[in-house]
């Protein structure tokens, strides 16, 4: 065997060796080609049926939202109105609490809308209580008298002793505590209609007793909150 024969020898195996590595490596290579392209492949399934559970979960979230809000309770703002399904509780109207006194609310169903009902504060009962004086000047005859005259002249008769006040006992959907006072008329809230109530006028204060609460009041068109004394010896001396 010549040497240029085994050249050539050599270089056909050293090409048959190359060609083969290459082969491999192109197999390999392929291989993992359609391997990353089918796990991509089944990734993007995969996302698509994430996709599409999400998107039914979301519907299902917004049909039940949907339904909730039918029958859930709708707060507002004192002074304005708060609605609630046919099957809620109580809703109130703040506002009507000061300016609807004297009138017996009733349930008012909207006319636009009958699965929606507006409650109103209701009067439960009503009763009528003199005013008592521990002023010493009503306790003096002459001194009575004098200041008879001084409370004509001032306007003053809803101070007078003997006084009737016409007390209404009043409901609130939203459990309002508080009165309004007037000459002659007291509107509470948040008192139980059987307790009982004095009405004492004390260095021309008046103050409302009932059971172990002593409140000052003062004449106001508009609503106000309870204010609670806790001076002992002032509760002591009103309850005698």
């Amino acid at each position: 065997m010549t040497g240029g024969t085994k050249n050539k020898i050599a270089f056909l195996a050293i090409g048959l060796v190359a060609g083969v590595s290459l082969g491999v490596v192109f197999g390999y290579a392929i291989k993992e080609g359609l391997s990353r392209l089918n796990f991509l492949h089944s990734s993007l399934k995969e996302i698509d049926s994430r996709q599409s559970q999400i998107s039914v979960r979301l519907d299902s979230i917004e049909s039940k939202i949907s339904k909730r809000e039918s029958g859930v309770k709708h707060y507002s703002e004192p002074g304005q109105t708060k609605t609630a399904g046919t099957g809620s509780k109580r809703t109130k109207d703040t506002s009507q609490s000061a300016s609807s006194a004297g009138e017996n609310a009733t349930p008012h169903l909207a006319a636009d809308d009958s699965n929606v009902v507006v409650m109103t504060d209701e009067m439960v009962a009503a009763r009528s209580v003199s005013l008592t004086s521990l002023d010493s000047s009503e306790q003096n005859p002459a001194a009575r008298s004098s200041d008879s005259v001084i409370g004509v002249l001032n306007d003053e008769t809803p101070l007078k002793a003997g006084t009737q006040y016409q007390i209404e006992f009043w409901e609130s959907p939203i459990n309002l505590k508080g009165y309004k006072m007037t000459a002659g008329k007291l509107i509470l809230f948040g008192i139980n209609s059987i307790a009982p109530v004095k009405l004492i006028k004390w260095k021309g204060t008046i103050y409302i007793v009932t059971g172990q609460d002593v409140f000052r009041t003062e004449f106001t068109d508009d609503f106000r909150p309870y204010d609670k004394m806790t001076d002992k010896n002032l509760i002591k001396k009103l309850k005698g």
